[in-house]
C-alpha cells in the first residue's frame, strides 16, 4: 500500500530529488567529456593528462631539436647514392634470375 505523505513532505521529497538528478546530470556531463581506454575518467583527470602529455611532447621535442642542431645531417655524395641506386638495381636483377646463374653472381660479388 502507497504511503500517504503530508503536502510539505511530498514538497521536499521533490525538491530533494529534483536537486539530486541534476547533480547527478551534472556529474554525467562532466564525466561524459571524455571517454578513453580506461574506462570513464572526470575531466580534471583527463586535464591532468593532457597537460602532462603536451610536458612530454614538449620535452622530446626539445630534445630532438637540440640534437639536430648538436649533429646535423651529413648530406651524402653523388656518386654515393648513385652506385647505392646501381648496388639496389643489381640486386633486384639477381634476384629475378635463375637459382644457378643467382650463385654465380653471388660468389662473384664475394671475390671482389
Amino acid at each position: 500500500m502507497a504511503r500517504v505523505q503530508s503536502g510539505a513532505q511530498a514538497e521536499t521529497d521533490l525538491e530533494r530529488t529534483t536537486r539530486a538528478e541534476a547533480a547527478r546530470a551534472a556529474r554525467a556531463k562532466a564525466t561524459r567529456c571524455i571517454v578513453q581506454k580506461g574506462g570513464i575518467i572526470t575531466v580534471e583527470r583527463a586535464k591532468e593528462r593532457i597537460r602532462l602529455r603536451t610536458n612530454r611532447e614538449q620535452e622530446s621535442w626539445e630534445k630532438k631539436e637540440y640534437t639536430r642542431r648538436q649533429c646535423p645531417k651529413r648530406k651524402r655524395s653523388k656518386v654515393v647514392r648513385f652506385h647505392r641506386a646501381i648496388s639496389a638495381y643489381a640486386r633486384l636483377c639477381i634476384s629475378a634470375m635463375d637459382p644457378e646463374d643467382q650463385l654465380h653472381y653471388q660468389l662473384s660479388d664475394v671475390e671482389d
